[in-house]
């Protein structure tokens, strides 16, 4: 599992993922102030997307998921389930993605972007 503690009062991210072809991933995150408090994100959705280029349409997204129900919203905590169907039929290659959160009140915040690498993967079960 990866952990990922995001402030959302700070400036984006940038970081880099890697995951073998056909691998599940579970990526964790914790939303916190500038103070370390967790901020509550009950009503918020997570959008994780992958894409080829920065620039394509979202509705050629390679991985493209909304997450809502939160492992313990009023604690800041949620967690993106990638399955391995998400990336089996993907090319190994350096994708880019980006993780942006939407509040209930509407306002959006990009918190997380980077490089996402499809990794080759030996035994294809």
């Amino acid at each position: 599992l990866r952990n990922r503690f995001f402030n959302t009062a700070m400036p984006s991210n940038v970081e880099n993922l890697e995951i073998y072809r056909g691998d599940t991933e579970n990526i964790n995150l914790a939303f916190t102030n500038d103070a370390g408090e967790a901020i509550d994100i009950t009503g918020a959705t997570i959008h994780f997307t992958v894409k080829h280029f920065k620039d394509d349409a979202d509705d050629v997204a390679l991985i493209q998921k909304e997450i809502d129900s939160h492992t313990n919203a009023a604690g800041g905590l949620s967690q993106i389930n990638i399955v391995a169907a998400d990336t089996q039929d993907l090319e190994p290659a350096v994708y880019v993605y980006d993780i942006q959160i939407e509040f209930e009140d509407g306002t959006k915040k990009t918190i997380v972007i980077g490089n996402f690498s499809i990794l080759h993967d030996i035994t294809r079960v």
